[in-house]
């Protein structure tokens, strides 16, 4: 319970972040590129966007399905995805606040019920029992895309400060692929080369970081002081720079259930 409570809150204090986007598009997004290349987008009929954050691939792919629902552990993250497709003029696409893990699908109605499913840089998804609840959630298409790589030297020194070896989502994908396998699938891969750089108000980076580090496990109150003295000390002129490299993996792959 305190866990779920811990990511959260940690995602309520993105939402303003992730809100904070312009609406991608095929032409400038690889993600939605290689999607609509392997013809995910030409079924039309319901999509389901897992950990849809601040709904930026709920909206991006609306125009390609009858209706797409979005459901994020935050209520804040979900605030922010209604007030942009309010904004956008979008009517097809429902956000819900909904624990993925805790959402009953055939309850809800979701069984079978969508002719895309997906996960787009979420932990929602990542342990067997949430890969199948998707899988069973899906009557076709399928994708959960992870970060597998990253370097940053500011994650790096809190990961070390915290004594906490971070996988990312390399874990999720190796689980994901042996219960695709498993049955007989063979899952297309995607990877992308890139690079996130944010700057942030220091007092803002600690309180991030913090919260992100909490997610994974208690902290002691030595190393949340670590972490603030860490992060103030790289500090300039009252904000924090940090640089990301990173590998994202997109693994699709096809269901391919009849009603």
């Amino acid at each position: 319970m305190k866990e779920a409570e811990n990511l959260k809150n940690f995602w309520d204090s993105m939402a303003e972040r992730f809100s904070e986007y312009e609406i991608p598009s095929i032409s400038d997004n690889c993600f939605l590129r290689n999607l609509h290349m392997n013809g995910i987008f030409d079924t039309k009929g319901c999509a389901l966007d897992i950990g849809c954050g601040g709904g930026k691939y709920s909206l991006a792919i609306a125009p390609y399905f009858d209706k797409v629902i979005g459901t994020d552990i935050s209520d804040r993250m979900i605030t922010a995805a209604e007030e942009k497709r309010k904004a956008e003029k979008i009517e097809n696409a429902v956000f819900t606040c909904a624990v993925w893990d805790e959402i009953d699908i055939e309850k809800e109605g979701w069984k079978n019920k969508f002719d895309f499913v997906f996960a787009h840089m979420t932990p929602a998804v990542g342990s067997k029992e949430t890969i199948e609840k998707m899988r069973a959630a899906s009557k076709n298409n399928c994708a959960v895309t992870k970060s597998v790589y990253r370097k940053s030297m500011i994650a790096d020194k809190i990961n070390s400060i915290c004594s906490y070896d971070e996988q990312y989502g390399k874990d999720d994908v190796l689980e994901l692929f042996k219960i695709l396998w498993a049955d007989g699938i063979m899952p297309k891969v995607f990877y992308e080369k890139e690079t996130w750089n944010d700057i942030s108000p220091t007092e803002k980076a600690v309180d991030r970081y913090i919260k992100r580090m909490s997610v994974k496990r208690e902290l002691s109150a030595k190393e949340k002081n670590e972490i603030a003295d860490y992060m103030n000390g790289i500090s300039v002129n009252g904000m924090v720079t940090e640089t990301t490299d990173a590998v994202v993996c997109t693994v699709y792959w096809s269901e391919k259930k009849e009603n």
